[in-house]
């Protein structure tokens, strides 16, 4: 029987890290010799396994330290920076994930379906989470059995596996149709999986996020994913910002000014109307601009001559 995740797991990830840093001190180091692992200091439930620096250790606004240092766990493996995330982990006491995670990934990866079933079942409480991502498990299996032509392993997997497992019968009726395609590439399109099974069980894991408690397998990108939510924010906040401005910098905050932004020069002046102009509009190829006025005129402006005549004017006046 497999054991059940539990916080246990975690404090011993944490103890051994704390021995390796000891080790290492004594030895005159103050770097830890242990290799990264992807342990995790995170129950099922979400209670937190905070090192003694980081109990009520909160940010602005309450964000907890020990969130955030994931989460620049997590961007730092991203980013492909492995020994800076050894170094994180081992000066924090704080790990990415729990190592049942970090195998889940290791099995899908390989297509050890029978092992990632079994941490399914311990990491999904949701009984119809739990269901909803056996499915998606069992479509990309039977899936790969009809792409390397193993109809009889195909055919036990919909009969021993698929059919008495209570999914919902069109669900069943749709994957059981794969069994018609004439060829791989009929197949890839009609399954809507890739051919490649790199991808396609990198495809599969992220499906299976949404069912995973995000304290136990992180949303991907998700630091970046914050900073994009707050760049938008400021934009939509601000009155004077231009959407197609690029933001150059993270380092400060979106503050347009309103005086490069906000036209607050006169370039041109059309003389013509005798009293208040009430009305303007510019035609769709920018070439002429139409005003109304209360002097019950309208005028159609050619704004190639009009400038013309005024550049010619300022020149006269200088």
């Amino acid at each position: 029987m497999d054991k059940t995740v539990d916080d246990d797991d975690s404090k011993n990830d944490l103890l051994n890290m704390r021995k390796d840093k000891l080790c290492s001190l004594n030895n005159g180091s103050a770097s830890s010799s242990s290799s990264y692992s992807s342990n995790g200091n995170e129950g099922i439930n979400g209670k937190e396994l905070h090192t003694t620096l980081f109990e009520n250790n909160n940010l602005l606004g309450g964000i907890k330290s020990y969130d955030l240092v994931r989460l620049m766990l997590q961007s730092l493996s991203e980013l492909g920076l492995n020994n800076s995330v050894k170094a994180l982990q081992q000066e924090s006491d704080i790990l990415l994930e729990k190592s049942i995670i970090t195998e889940f990934r290791s099995e899908i990866k390989q297509g050890n379906w029978d092992r990632v079933h079994s941490i399914l079942d311990q990491i999904i409480k949701d009984q119809q989470s739990l269901k909803d991502a056996k499915f998606l498990l069992q479509k990309q299996k039977f899936f790969e059995y009809l792409l390397n032509d193993n109809l009889n392993g195909a055919l036990l997997c919909l009969q021993n596996e698929i059919t008495p497992s209570g999914f919902d019968t069109d669900k069943i009726h749709n994957i059981t149709s794969y069994f018609l395609c004439q060829n791989k590439e009929e197949l890839v399109l009609k399954a809507g999986i890739s051919s490649d099974l790199s991808i396609s069980r990198y495809d599969l894991l992220n499906s299976l996020r949404k069912y995973i408690p995000p304290t136990l397998l992180l949303p991907e990108k998700r630091l970046e994913n914050l900073l994009v939510q707050s760049i938008l924010y400021q934009k939509e906040n601000c009155v004077y910002h231009n959407s197609d401005l690029p933001i150059t910098s993270l380092f400060t905050d979106l503050d347009s000014n309103k005086d490069s932004l906000v036209p607050n020069e006169s370039k041109f002046i059309l003389k013509g109307h005798q009293d208040e102009v009430w009305f303007i509009a510019f035609s769709n190829n920018g070439k002429y601009l139409a005003s109304a006025s209360k002097d019950s005129s309208i005028i159609i402006w050619d704004l190639f001559t009009e400038s013309e005549d005024n550049n010619n004017n300022n020149n006269n006046n200088n």
